[in-house]
């Protein structure tokens, strides 16, 4: 990967979507998430480009992850799962139970990889200085074609090593270069948001990777 300056970042997303449970759980409605306040939302103290990369997915549904501007509103999609999982075909295929359990690193549940489910996995979007942002998951259904529900988090390397409940869990840092198979920052989403009745809480629905490599100069500060 290309070093960028402006105090460029990596961000890997590693997108996992993981199915919750038995199939008539699939299609209970889920509400939306309102976006955060601007006051919570991810900074930079400059302008600073990031790079988002798609990793795999473990789910039922289809998501699009990307960025909204706590300020404006404005919303950019960079990385679509054109599909729920690689060996969709048909909603068929949709009949199976999940694990319900963290299935990272596994060819189990609902397996989507890069250049298959994700033909676009590699993204980069530019930060804008001392501006809120907050990263966003849409959950499509597969079976209606619908939006299910859109989630937010803030959650980036100010949880450092932290876990929170939620739609999200975060690992690491943003300097933290390659630690096993994690690089920097690695954001856990579940796909289906906030704990309730019978909701599994896997957290490999969704998973973003901010950094992944020892930068020569100063990372931006996140605020």
């Amino acid at each position: 990967m290309e070093k960028l300056r402006m105090g460029a970042i990596r961000l890997a997303a590693i997108a996992s979507l993981s199915a919750t449970g038995l199939l008539f759980a699939f299609s209970m409605p889920v509400k939306a998430q309102n976006p955060p306040p601007a006051t919570q939302g991810v900074r930079f103290d400059e302008e600073t480009v990031v790079e988002f990369e798609f990793r795999e997915s473990h789910g039922y549904y289809q998501s699009t992850f990307g960025v909204v501007n706590l300020n404006t509103g404005e919303t950019t999609d960079l990385i679509a799962e054109t599909k729920p999982f690689d060996d969709f075909n048909d909603v068929s295929d949709l009949d199976r139970v999940s694990r319900g359990v963290n299935d990272t690193g596994t060819e189990r549940d609902f397996l989507g990889t890069p250049g298959n489910s994700v033909p676009q996995p590699v993204r980069r979007f530019t930060f804008q200085a001392n501006t809120p942002y907050a990263f966003y998951l849409k959950v499509i259904d597969p079976r209606s074609g619908n939006l299910r529900t859109t989630l937010y988090s803030t959650r980036l390397e100010q949880m450092g090593n932290g876990s929170t409940p939620g739609s999200t869990r975060t690992v690491g840092g943003l300097s933290d270069g390659v630690v096993g198979d994690r690089k920097g920052v690695r954001i856990n989403w579940d796909d289906t948001g906030l704990p309730r009745p019978g909701k599994d809480n896997d957290f490999d629905d969704f998973i973003v990777e901010a950094g992944g490599y020892l930068v020569a100069f100063p990372c931006p500060r996140i605020q």
